[in-house]
């Protein structure tokens, strides 16, 4: 399937976004904003994540009397719609699986978190969304530690009992593969019409759960951001387009 390789731009300017840039992007419903855009937007108390469009955005911009960062865009790209990609995502099963070497899945996943901290693949400023205590309170909003953070990864084909399975790798910062997850049987043919009969631009990996920030009240009745420690979970997110015929 090939490894994830989020090769972002911003839906805006088109600025290449990298793999490793999440304190200076922020996603909107239908593609990424960069931290200029942003800040051109109004900031992050006008911008909402993952609701706002590319046209919400152009229109926050015009009423931030941002204009001319809409005027020093390419006509092209801004006028002429590209075709779009079509995205589908598969909550996987089988976290809390043991492997066949005896070591639980959660665990592994853990391993391979800290791993990424670990070795700087991420540091301190990307995790929770790079969201500030004082910004999950405003938002009051809930967000894991690896919130929208890819990791490397790979889907690999086996036989379960004469039918078609598929398993979720994880790779750690060493390049070392494990097993952490299953496409659910429920989603095995929407799987394979994907990888049969479209193409397939890339394949990400996410891991939900964990260390996750939530709003909570503290003894004088006052919002607080406190902690709590979910089961990991593994979302693959598959970005492709149609075949031409």
């Amino acid at each position: 399937m090939g490894y994830f390789d989020i090769k972002a731009n911003c839906s805006i300017c088109g600025k290449d976004l990298g793999l490793f840039t999440f304190r200076s992007r922020l996603q909107l419903a239908d593609g990424w904003l960069c931290s200029s855009c942003i800040k051109n937007a109004g900031g992050f108390k006008k911008v909402t994540r993952k609701k706002d469009t590319k046209e919400t955005i152009l229109k926050k911009m015009q009423e931030n009397n941002k204009k001319d960062i809409v005027q020093q865009k390419d006509e092209e790209f801004i006028k002429k719609e590209k075709p779009k990609p079509h995205i589908e995502t598969f909550h996987c099963v089988g976290e809390s699986f043991d492997n066949e070497d005896g070591i639980n899945r959660q665990k592994r996943i853990k391993q391979i978190t800290q791993h990424y901290k670990r070795d700087d693949f991420i540091t301190k400023e990307f995790l929770y969304g790079g969201l500030s205590n004082k910004e999950i309170i405003e938002f009051y909003t809930s967000i894991s530690e690896f919130d929208d953070i890819p990791f490397l990864g790979n889907i690999k084909e086996y036989n379960y009992q004469g039918e078609r399975a598929f398993a979720i790798y994880l790779q750690d910062t060493d390049k070392k593969e494990y097993k952490v997850a299953n496409i659910a049987r429920k989603d095995i043919d929407r799987y394979i019409n994907i990888i049969e009969n479209k193409k397939v631009i890339r394949t990400g990996f996410l891991v939900d759960g964990g260390k996750t920030k939530y709003v909570g009240l503290n003894e004088n009745g006052k919002d607080v951001v406190k902690t709590k420690n979910l089961d990991y979970g593994i979302r693959v997110i598959i970005t492709y387009e149609n075949l031409e015929k």
